[in-house]
């Protein structure tokens, strides 16, 4: 057993989490609650971990952590003035308490996340609208800390009967803009937990807690359609790269007179004897250029203006002719 489990604790049953129906205790409740969004998964257990740490300063006789899980009251930890001598505490609750039927102390059931099983048969609107009450709650945990004052220890009492609300389908609708994918299942009774009960005394009353904590959990893909979590981009596929090899095999299958034409056509691309041409024709562009200034002060007959041709050249590399096909049109 470890040692959390004998940390003092109290039982208030039948207590549901709080509702804020005025201007000034809903304001007073925006200020001091934090929500955020976890992952659960089928099956998975979970605990309820609560703290205080530094630079939190106790300014009570007790500290007291309300848990709800889908709207049902779990357990309520203490954090009790004489527990807080070294700035931290820690407790954790993993599940409701049960009676343990061979007597002595308590056991608790461990709390799992169930798989919500929807469907779209037609129902009575009000089934669906009933369904819909039930699921308020389901996919929620809720942490209220309040202050308080230490009474007597009391005797136990009869622990409730834990059930679950989304026990077989529901409805589609009765889960609309909720994206709710899991609730909470309570296992077998297992574990003896050393549970003391006191009588607590709230100083500032139900309506004002210190601080709510709201644990709203989702499915990973509930999540990404919430945009709580960011959907993963499927990369691009790579453009494939033609294999050498089958390239090699094609260049060699061809007939001698199309891989010259293809040799002469990769020596003009790649530059081949272009260097030489370049030269060839920057040399006659200069002795052109030196001719045409000797001559610049001598009279000359008009010369007839000859016409400018404009060829095309193709290369045929069609499977159908092995020979040799260069057609020029003027």
């Amino acid at each position: 057993m470890s040692a959390l489990d004998t940390s003092p604790s109290s039982a208030c049953y039948g207590q549901r989490a709080l509702t804020f129906r005025t201007q000034k205790l809903t304001k007073h409740h925006a200020l001091i609650t934090k929500t955020c969004y976890i992952p659960s998964t089928t099956n998975a257990a979970f605990t309820v971990n609560v703290s205080a740490k530094p630079p939190f300063k106790l300014d009570c006789e007790v500290l007291i952590f309300r848990v709800f899980v889908d709207g049902k009251w779990v357990r309520e930890p203490l954090l009790c003035e004489g527990d807080f001598d070294g700035g931290e505490w820690e407790d954790f609750v993993a599940g409701p308490l049960v009676e343990n039927p061979q007597g002595g102390d308590f056991m608790y059931r461990q709390m799992r996340f169930g798989e919500i099983e929807t469907t779209d048969e037609r129902m009575r609107n009000s089934v669906i609208e009933e369904q819909k009450n039930k699921m308020s709650e389901v996919g929620e945990i809720i942490v209220e800390v309040y202050r308080g004052a230490t009474a007597a220890q009391r005797a136990r009492e009869e622990t409730p009967d834990y059930g679950v609300d989304f026990s077989g389908k529901v409805h589609e609708k009765s889960l609309v803009m909720e994206a709710k994918s899991h609730g909470t299942t309570f296992g077998t009774a297992n574990h003896d937990v050393n549970y003391r009960m006191r009588d607590i005394e709230q100083i500032d009353g139900d309506d004002y807690p210190r601080a709510v904590f709201v644990f709203k959990y989702r499915s990973k893909e509930a999540l990404k359609q919430l945009h709580i979590v960011r959907s993963t981009p499927t990369p691009s596929p790579e453009p494939e790269l033609p294999d050498a090899s089958d390239l090699a095999a094609k260049i060699t299958s061809l007939s001698p007179g199309r891989k010259r034409k293809l040799a002469e056509f990769l020596n003009m691309t790649n530059g081949g004897d272009g260097e030489a041409a370049i030269k060839k024709e920057t040399a006659v562009k200069k002795e052109h250029m030196i001719k045409k200034e000797r001559l610049e002060n001598v009279a000359t007959p008009p010369r007839k203006k000859s016409k400018k041709v404009i060829s095309k050249v193709f290369i045929d590399l069609t499977e159908t002719d092995d020979e040799d096909s260069v057609v020029v049109f003027d």
